[in-house]
């Protein structure tokens, strides 16, 4: 088929209307047979559901013309499943999974002249979505639904194409844990706006979110994952079980992304793709510690995470390994540190404070049983570190990311820093003060 006249090379990411959009919709509990349509147009009632209470969810992919002139997709087996679960998270009917593929196939060939011809650096991007259509006052899931694939042509996300761009570590959060981080739905990206203009008006192309537990772990940008590479050139992905995909725990991200970056020649890009980074088990680490005889410092993650019962089942597995003297354990959750105290009276515990800290931290965590304290550097004077000196308070200090940070703390007679810095670190270590 002949492709439209159109200049593929010069086109952003943006919305150009193409021939054909299919439609499909939920009504008595069922879905009808669906159709491609020529109507770009959704006319809805005023109270309908996806207006009200933002339940929508959707889906992003493309389709690319082939050097041998084939046009591909990738994985939407994995999008249509991804859909269905957000979907039932927002309490919505999932479409059919091989419905879903065969409806994209459907569209994507309907719209074969809109797919830009290889080597043009532009793409045809393919949006399945589903929204509550009936009209909904009281807040309930919808009755009806409709679910319906478009499809544009599109340039590169970023202007200017494949080339780094500035990434802005930001205050907000971009998801909560135990919220809808992990769907892709409509109402995660309405919250995500606001970050993003902040970013752009401070000059920045993206936003990095960090964790909202403790801010110190990388999660995402506002538009796509990460991926390190290392000086050496080696990409490095994180195996993680959240995101396991197969009966054998080798892993979403493995078994589908590294292979097809391979079968894509990544490696003319990198050097080569590593294997997985294992992250071992509580107790695979354990072992290890004890062969090691190093000395661990325990983060305890309770209040917004919330893992039942966790202080039990860590002191049983340091108990199995018997390293109650190689193990010290914090936590911004204080009553957890109390638990541990309860459960193993001989352990070490040390308070983990804000950037705000406590001015009175030697007498909070001497009357608390906590043998240290590890306030953030923002936060911290020089009457906290002489009240801790008062009761005899060990200080780590963390987040100390600079040089004028790292000797302001050598003056104060700190025991201890936690840093991301590698030349306050190396500091620390062989400048033989402290």
């Amino acid at each position: 088929m002949e492709k439209k006249n159109i200049d593929w090379g010069s086109i952003g990411f943006g919305y150009i209307p193409t021939d054909y959009r299919y439609v499909a919709n939920f009504k008595d509990g069922k879905w009808d047979e669906g159709t491609l349509t020529t109507d770009p147009n959704v006319t809805l009632n005023e109270c309908a559901c996806v207006f009200q209470y933002a339940q929508t969810v959707f889906e992003g992919m493309k389709a690319y013309t082939t050097e041998d002139g084939h046009i591909v997709t990738f994985r939407p087996d994995l999008n249509a499943e991804r859909l269905a679960n957000s979907a039932r998270r927002l309490e919505m009917p999932a479409f059919p999974e091989d419905r879903f593929v065969d409806a994209v196939v459907q569209t994507i060939k309907a719209n074969e002249a809109y797919v830009p011809p290889y080597g043009s650096g532009a793409t045809l991007y393919v949006r399945p979505y589903m929204f509550g259509s009936n009209p909904v006052i009281g807040v309930k899931p919808a009755d009806e639904y409709q679910f319906r694939i478009l499809t544009t042509p599109v340039g590169p996300y970023f202007k200017g194409g494949a080339k780094p761009i500035t990434i802005r570590v930001t205050d907000f959060d971009r998801a909560a844990p135990h919220g809808t981080g992990h769907i892709k739905a409509g109402l995660n990206y309405a919250m995500s706006l606001h970050a993003h203009e902040v970013a752009h008006a401070n000059g920045f192309d993206e936003n990095m979110f960090l964790d909202p537990a403790t801010r110190t772990y990388v999660e995402e940008t506002g538009g796509a994952n990460f991926l390190f590479v290392t000086k050496d050139g080696e990409v490095v992905v994180i195996h993680d079980e959240r995101i396991d995909r197969t009966t054998d725990g080798t892993g979403f991200v493995k078994d589908y992304t590294a292979g097809e970056l391979q079968r894509f020649n990544a490696a003319k890009l990198f050097s080569h793709i590593t294997e997985f980074q294992h992250i071992p088990t509580f107790d695979e680490y354990c072992s290890w510690a004890k062969q090691a005889g190093i000395e661990t410092n325990i983060e305890i993650k309770t209040g917004i995470y919330y893992y039942e019962d966790i202080e039990k089942k860590t002191l049983d597995i340091i108990r199995r390994h018997g390293l109650e003297d190689k193990v010290m354990f914090s936590s911004f959750n204080h009553v957890s540190l109390i638990r541990i105290r309860e459960l193993m009276p001989e352990a070490v515990c040390g308070a983990l404070i804000g950037k705000m800290g406590i001015g009175n931290a030697g007498y909070y965590c001497s009357v608390n049983g906590f043998s240290c304290y590890h306030p953030d550097y923002e936060g911290l004077t020089r009457e906290m570190v002489e009240n801790c000196r008062q009761y005899g308070i060990r200080l780590n200090v963390w987040t100390v990311n600079s040089m004028e940070g790292l000797e302001q703390l050598h003056d104060w007679g700190c025991e201890g820093i936690i840093t991301n810095y590698p030349g306050v670190a190396k500091r620390w270590l062989l400048g033989g003060e402290k």
